[in-house]
């Protein structure tokens, strides 16, 4: 028996899915706009996903969520600052094109006028607050013929991938030994300043004797480290209160497996 057809269903709307390669199958849609209205920045969907193979059979799975960021955090809500993190203000016409997990980099365009060419430079912030979204220009080039300024640099993930690690003085390897954020904070130490702050929550997560790979980026040993342990790096840019800097806040979270299921063909009884 082949499979017949798959769905997926994300806030009682459903539709089919697309067969990619071999049993994996995959679709997009639009994020359900969310009813009742709080200050989360995110709302977390239960999605079903049922096959039907050509006999008629139905398997259903519903262990699967999906996060969706509200409409009102994009694109409004992106703020430019200086390399301290004194803010300066929204970015309200501006396109923004940044990638997190692949590049780790992003590229922002946005009018040539006094104003930004005063404000937006060379190790100058933008983030939204709240989210992952954000980094360090490292790069600015002035169009005039376009009468734009192209900003480019890596966002706070690619940040890490700017460091290497290397081993101890006198020792072939780097070895950590404890709870997963405490080790987090040690890799990331002082290498960015007051800028990334690692959570002191217990993961309750110990790890003994964990070996880091010689002279690897700094975000290769500490995605090697936690998914070692089922966990992932959570990124969050949180703005300071009063007269305090915003900083760049990084901790261990468990990874929750949000891929489509596959789809196995069902034997014959």
């Amino acid at each position: 028996m082949a499979v017949k057809t798959v769905k997926a269903s994300v806030a009682n709307r459903e539709e089919e899915l697309s067969l990619k390669s071999g049993i994996r199958y995959a679709g997009k849609r639009a994020a359900p706009s969310r009813q009742l209205k709080t200050s989360e920045t995110r709302s977390y969907y239960p999605v079903r996903v049922t096959a039907e193979d050509d006999s008629g059979n139905i398997t259903t799975d519903e262990t699967q969520t999906r996060e969706v960021y509200e409409t009102n955090v994009f694109p409004g809500a992106l703020i430019h600052a200086t390399p301290e993190g004194w803010e300066l203000g929204f970015l309200r016409e501006a396109d923004l094109d940044m990638d997190l997990g692949d590049t780790n980099d992003f590229e922002l365009i946005v009018p040539l006028t006094e104003e930004v060419k005063e404000n937006l430079w060379y190790g100058y912030q933008i983030y939204m607050p709240g989210t992952e979204y954000g980094g360090l220009i490292e790069d600015v080039e002035v169009v005039t013929e376009e009468n734009q300024i192209y900003l480019r640099g890596y966002t706070w993930r690619g940040l890490l991938t700017q460091k290497v690690v290397e081993p101890p003085a006198g020792k072939d390897y780097l070895t950590l030994s404890g709870e997963l954020n405490k080790l987090l904070g040690e890799l990331i130490g002082n290498r960015f300043g007051s800028l990334l702050v690692v959570e002191d929550t217990d993961t309750g997560v110990n790890v003994n004797n964990w070996q880091v790979d010689r002279y690897v980026t700094l975000y290769e040993a500490v995605r090697k480290l936690l998914e070692s342990e089922g966990y992932r790096l959570e990124i969050t840019y949180r703005q300071g209160q009063g007269l305090e800097y915003g900083t760049v806040h990084l901790q261990a979270v468990p990874i929750v497996d949000l891929s489509l299921i596959h789809i196995s063909e069902p034997t014959r009884p």
